[in-house]
């Protein structure tokens, strides 16, 4: 069996009907070391009755369609009838690799009746067995590498494995622990001329772009930027010792928990450590009934830096625009920028446009921020041959309380020769309203704050929430956001099923005021209107500890129930309509 199909079947088994944990002290000694992958299902029985359990609270009665499986999970193991396994303890798999050869996988699997399951597997496998434990592979070799480490000539992946790689394992119902070193050594020659490699790749791009270049503008520039990521993955490559990824399932959520170990101190175990986590607690200062929310913290300053570097080489061959570039980026290194955090939200269309963003900056000195911020909308105009952009500013034109915003309306003119200019500007006008994207800004003494869009309305909303307390109850976004990492330098929060719900809405609303060509399927958008789904939020967070790095994903099974209702909604209206038709 390829290593490939079983990786894929596990992970789907995984995200539809596993529950796998931590790694027993007894089976994960039949590892070796050596072992590229390892992986582990827990109790399959309970496990598919959580993910049964996680169905029914999004899909009432689809439940059932995922326990009605369980006679298929002995496809993961080679043991199609599960003759002779153990449904009530954990299953292992370990893989092995080898340059130029194909991977090896060994099941590693609790019996009842060690008989039934060799007659269930067949004699194409090669057995090895321990206690109530019996380990199989289609190749030999992998079971005798297995057979050292029982009789202990070769030591055990338990005695090397990453103490939080176990904790994550203890934790999680589905596991799979890959062994980086062992992959960067069978490979290593491969990793060594990657670099070159991705140099000839990207003069390449360069030598077959350079004449699609815009006048004073470097595109090389581009290419370079992503040069520079590229070697700087392929370094986390190099000091890269594992990466543990496990699944949990509950009645409130599907978790998957990623984490990425590097050598002590190494490039890119410095590299994390300059970016500290932080509570992220300015997410919770944004308005709260948006869609979509983000949050950041680490080194600002040096990402700021990037940045400019990389739009002053973008106009290398532009003096007046490089030196503003570079006037620029000296201001800003003396500005010290603590957590950024922003919001996404949809109106419905009308002048201002249907975006609505907001994006709050914890920033010392704040007001330096926003002076900045008009010095750059008044001196950085791009023109280039088919687009010319402008900033307009109206400085204090508006007040709301004490503090004071500024209107800045950025238009774009583009040359009738320019590729799919009408439909860019239609794009714009539905996305900020006809007379541009407009910005407000304003600041306190601690914090820049920004809107796009939204209009007066939205920025009104926006300083409401940072200079009001916490709410005294708390909101969905609040309660999403305590599920996550509790530290993380990266939180990205999304509420899907309202989005899409609004999406189609305004779709249609677009569709039948002629501003967008008619959409293909019909949208009952009387039946949508009237539906009320509550906030649920996908979240996404990636956070820095020593030698390593966490990412958190969490799916929650309301957000199983808000599509579900959706999906309900539209199938009921289209049979309503058919009915009606007939």
């Amino acid at each position: 069996m390829s290593l490939c199909r079983f990786i894929g079947g596990a992970l789907a088994g995984a995200l539809l009907f596993s529950n796998v944990a931590a790694f027993a002290a007894g089976p994960l000694d039949l590892v070796p070391k050596d072992a590229a992958i390892v992986g582990r299902l827990k109790v399959p029985q309970s496990t598919l009755e959580k993910v049964g359990n996680f169905v029914n609270q999004g899909a009432p009665g689809f439940g059932f369609v995922v326990l009605s499986q369980a006679n298929q999970m002995g496809a993961l193991i080679s043991n199609t009838t599960l003759g002779g396994v153990e449904l009530k303890q954990d299953w292992y798999f370990a893989a092995f690799i080898e340059k130029n050869a194909a991977p090896s996988v060994v099941f590693i699997v609790p019996t009842n009746d060690e008989a039934a399951l060799k007659e269930a597997v067949g004699n194409n496998f090669t057995y090895v067995t321990a206690d109530n434990w019996v380990a199989y592979s289609e190749d030999a070799a992998a079971a005798e590498l297995i057979a050292a480490c029982k009789s202990g000539k070769t030591k055990s992946i338990s005695t090397t494995i990453d103490k939080r790689a176990n904790s994550l394992f203890d934790d999680s119902d589905v596991s799979i622990h890959v062994n980086i070193a062992k992959l960067r050594s069978t490979y290593a020659e491969e990793l060594l001329s990657a670099d070159k490699q991705l140099d000839d790749g990207i003069e390449g791009l360069k030598a077959l772009t350079a004449g699609a270049a815009q006048p004073g503008m470097n595109v090389g520039a581009i290419w370079e930027m992503y040069g520079k990521l590229g070697h700087n993955l392929l370094q986390g490559a190099r000091d890269s010792d594992s990466l543990s990824i496990g699944i949990k399932v509950s009645n409130e959520a599907l978790t998957i928990d990623e984490l990425l170990v590097v050598g002590k101190g190494s490039d890119s175990d410095k590299f994390l450590q300059s970016h500290p986590t932080s509570d992220l607690s300015l997410i919770a200062k944004q308005p709260q009934s948006q869609f979509a929310y983000f949050a950041a913290h680490g080194d600002a300053s040096a990402l700021m830096k990037w940045s400019l570097d990389m739009s002053r080489s973008m106009f290398a061959d532009n003096a007046d625009m490089k030196a503003k570039m570079e006037a620029l980026q000296k201001d800003f290194s003396a500005i010290k920028i603590g957590a950024v955090a922003g919001s996404f939200g949809l109106n419905s269309p009308g002048p201002e446009g249907i975006v609505n963003g907001v994006i709050a900056m914890e920033v010392n000195p704040a007001l330096k921020m926003r002076e900045l911020s008009r010095k750059a909308m008044a001196e950085l105009k791009i023109e280039v041959p088919g687009v010319k952009q402008e900033h307009k500013s109206k400085l204090d034109a508006e007040k709301v309380g004490d503090l004071t915003v500024d209107v800045v309306t950025t238009t774009q003119e583009y040359g009738d020769d320019l590729p799919g200019v009408e439909a860019q500007k239609k794009i714009i006008e539905v996305a900020y309203g006809k007379e541009g994207i407009t910005q407000r800004i304003a600041n306190t003494s601690d914090t820049y704050l920004q809107t796009i869009g939204g209009g007066a309305e939205g920025m009104k909303l926006a300083i409401a929430a940072i200079k009001d307390p916490a709410p005294a109850k708390p909101t969905a976004v609040a309660k999403s956001r305590s599920r996550q990492l509790e530290k993380a330098n990266l939180l990205f929060m999304i509420d899907l099923p309202n989005l899409a719900l609004k999406g189609a809405v305004i779709a249609d609303e677009l569709s039948k005021a002629g501003t967008v060509p008619p959409l293909g399927a019909q949208i009952p958008v009387a039946q949508l209107k009237g539906l009320k789904l509550d906030s649920s939020f996908v979240t996404f967070a990636v956070g820095t500890e020593p030698e390593g790095v966490r990412l958190r994903t969490e799916v929650p099974s309301s957000t199983v129930s808000g599509f579900f209702k959706i999906f309900q909604t539209v199938t009921t209206a289209g049979r309503g309509a058919r009915g009606g038709a007939q």
